[in-house]
């Protein structure tokens, strides 16, 4: 095998090193493996969204939206993007973290108050 460059050297040789980290789960599970299995989702994901970014958000989201020349087709560009912000306004921190705190909803005095409510 000829390699036209040392990038496709490198190229081949990292591989060889990641399959032989992925083969050693043979041996249990160590380390090394998780290392390698962590390294290729990382690296799919960010290849993801990648493609994601080039052929959708880029194309059918930004261009439209810079193109200033049709009023009417930036505003149905602009909607999903607005929605889409919406969407990731639910992941907020902010949003996930408990008001007040916990175990002090109600005093003691309030806990008996409402006990004498109950019928007996």
């Amino acid at each position: 095998m000829v390699f036209q460059t040392d990038a496709d050297l490198l190229g081949t040789l990292v591989g060889l090193v990641l399959t032989l980290f992925v083969f050693s789960y043979l041996l249990g599970d160590n380390a090394v493996f998780r290392f390698t299995i962590h390294l290729f989702v990382g690296v799919s994901a960010g290849l993801a969204a990648a493609v994601a970014l080039r052929n959708v958000v880029v194309p059918h989201l930004l261009l439209p939206v810079m193109d200033f020349s049709e009023p009417l087709e930036w505003l149905w560009s602009f909607l999903p993007f607005l929605l889409g912000l919406l969407l990731l306004a639910k992941l907020s921190p902010r949003r996930l973290r408990p008001r007040g705190r916990p175990g002090r909803a109600r005093g003691r005095s309030q806990a008996r108050s409402s006990m004498a409510l109950l019928p007996r």
